[in-house]
């Protein structure tokens, strides 16, 4: 059995489980050393098309590593190559994850990024501009309703 050393917000987490979290980081650096052919040209036409929605390359997402994601938007981009193959239960029990947490993923195969990337950078704008906009005009208001109002 594990031991369980308080962390410093004061949550509870085992030994274990930092040590896979350290295993997890040292993975996902190698990864963003060496992006797959299809994942660089979709980074470059993405960041042309919409910088404004803040995708990030990379990135540790719970217990997962995500190709792309904008916390803004809650979005995850998924660039399938032949790594993917065989991970089909896997990668649906890590998007049903994911979209319990209101989290939205999108894949993409090699081939639609090298055949068509225009139709998925356009997938990908249009599914996570509108959150973007949705979140921010919710944050707007709630902002709104906590802030007191001064009449003279």
């Amino acid at each position: 059995m594990s031991e369980t050393l308080p962390d410093p917000d004061g949550y509870f987490r085992s030994r274990h489980l930092r040590e896979r979290r350290r295993k997890l980081a040292i993975f996902q650096r190698q990864l963003a050393d060496r992006p797959t052919s299809a994942e660089t040209i979709f980074w470059n036409a993405l960041q042309q098309a919409a910088p404004d929605l803040d995708f990030l390359p990379q990135i540790i997402l719970y217990r997962f590593i995500c190709d792309f994601y904008s916390r803004r938007a809650r979005v995850v981009i998924e660039i399938d190559g032949p790594s993917h193959r065989h991970k089909g239960p896997s990668d649906s029990k890590r998007d049903a994850f994911l979209a319990r947490r209101n989290i939205i993923t999108l894949r993409f195969k090699n081939t639609e990024i090298f055949n068509n990337l225009a139709a998925c950078i356009s997938l990908t704008v249009s599914t996570a501009r509108p959150r973007l906009l949705a979140r921010s005009t919710a944050l707007s208001n709630y902002l709104a309703a906590q802030s007191p109002v001064y009449s003279l």
